[in-house]
């Protein structure tokens, strides 16, 4: 192969490896509810669970997980769930799963 086609080659993997999981600019303000820690074991699972349907439950009601939460939340390991909150999100296109990032959060 060519030092061209090398190049041409590297690009594209590089594109398809950091293009897979793209932010959308869409933003949305909605009431939620964090139902708590999703201990689900596959590839796609992991991490704190929202749900938008005003349901306490976990995997009751659809939810997404969150891929990205603001230092400033005050949500940990030792947080009692559920936790009402009115956020400020963006879906995350392409990658594994229903996944949001949240911007900003106000708890309830």
């Amino acid at each position: 192969m060519s030092a061209g086609r090398k190049i041409i080659a590297c690009a594209g993997i590089a594109a398809v490896l950091t293009g897979g999981c793209k932010k959308s600019a869409d933003t949305h303000a909605t009431d939620a509810v964090i139902t708590g820690y999703d201990y689900r074991k596959c590839s796609c699972c992991c991490g704190l669970m929202i749900s938008f349907s005003n349901d306490p439950q976990p995997y009751h009601s659809s939810f997404y997980l969150i891929r990205h939460l603001p230092d400033n939340a005050g949500i940990g390991e030792q947080t009692t769930f559920p936790v009402y909150a009115k956020v400020i999100w963006q879906p995350v296109t392409g990658g594994c799963g229903q996944s949001i990032d949240i911007i900003s959060i106000s708890k309830k």
